[in-house]
């Protein structure tokens, strides 16, 4: 009676050992697994403390994996992925909040156009009187006509570029070292003019490849931004007709070829775009660039000033 009683608190306390080992080794692994950062995706796994429900997370976990990069070196995406993930994040100063989207096309950077703007905190004498705070926000409901990309706070020429007539938009703006941030309320009430090359820029395709090697802020070329361009023209044989040429402009102000000004939007400082341009889109080059057959633009851009964080 007392072996058999001594059997059962041994296999009781190997159970009870194996267990707490399970547990242990279990949560350690699965941990290691959670915290691995080598692959551009990442599994999750919900939590549980359950041993058996840890190692079979632990067993299926590489066999999802598996399938998954499979699949993402089927379809090339490997390499896009990583630079994804790897990515250094925009620092951007305004946030969008669409009201109405409006109707027609997207205006486009450069057009003449006129918006009701009505801006947000009023300063200190002007919330205190309430007449004054009365003429503030009547005359600002009358619509100012600019350049798009000519207003002097910045962030509204982001804000009214791809925006639709009768659209609205609130810009939230966040001030630096001030502690403060800034609000205003635009609504694109006309489009005064027309850009006979609309369509083609719209239609037009490009394609992005990040530097991943690349230090520094990284910006965004925007409209109303002043940048240096250095580009490339090649045809389709891949001959180089334009190499490397440096040009400095402001987006917007209609002073180069219109795909070059409107083809970087968009384009991060860390990364080169290909513009795969059609013949309508090739004047204002010079003549080494024939105007009768498709060429591609190799493009990259940076911000001879950097875009300052105070709307100015």
């Amino acid at each position: 009676m007392k072996v058999l009683a001594y059997r059962v608190l041994c296999v009781v306390a190997v159970f009870a050992v194996l267990g707490l080992l399970l547990r242990a080794v279990s949560t350690g692994i699965v941990s290691d697994v959670a915290e691995r950062t080598e692959k551009p995706y990442r599994v999750s796994i919900a939590d549980n403390d359950s041993p058996a429900y840890k190692i079979g997370a632990l067993i299926l976990r590489p066999i999802i994996e598996a399938r998954i990069d499979r699949y993402i070196s089927e379809q090339g995406l490997a390499e896009y992925l990583h630079n994804m993930a790897s990515a250094t994040p925009l620092k951007e100063n305004f946030r969008l909040v669409d009201m109405e989207e409006g109707e027609g096309r997207e205006v486009l950077c450069g057009q003449k156009v006129s918006a009701m703007i009505l801006h947000f905190p009023m300063d200190g004498q002007e919330s205190t009187d309430p007449l004054q705070a009365a003429r503030k926000i009547s005359g600002s409901t009358q619509p100012v006509s600019f350049r798009l990309g000519s207003h002097e706070v910045k962030e509204l020429n982001y804000a009214l570029a791809g925006m639709r007539r009768g659209g609205s938009r609130i810009v939230t703006i966040t001030r630096d070292g001030e502690g403060k941030s800034d609000s205003y309320y635009v609504q694109l009430t006309s489009v005064d003019d027309t850009v006979p090359e609309a369509k083609d820029i719209r239609n037009l395709m490009s394609f992005d490849k990040r530097d991943t090697g690349s230090k520094g802020a990284i910006t965004e070329a925007r409209c109303g931004d002043e940048v240096s361009v250095t580009y490339t023209v090649k045809d389709v044989r891949g001959e180089v007709l334009i190499e490397d040429r440096v040009v400095d402009f402001v987006i917007g102000a209609r002073s180069v070829p219109i795909v070059l000004e409107l083809g970087i939007i968009g384009l991060r400082s860390d990364s080169r775009r290909s513009i795969i341009v059609p013949p309508e889109l090739l004047s204002g080059f010079d003549r080494g660039v024939d105007k009768h057959s498709v060429k591609i633009i190799d493009v990259q851009v940076r911000h001879k000033a950097a875009p300052t964080q105070d709307g100015k």
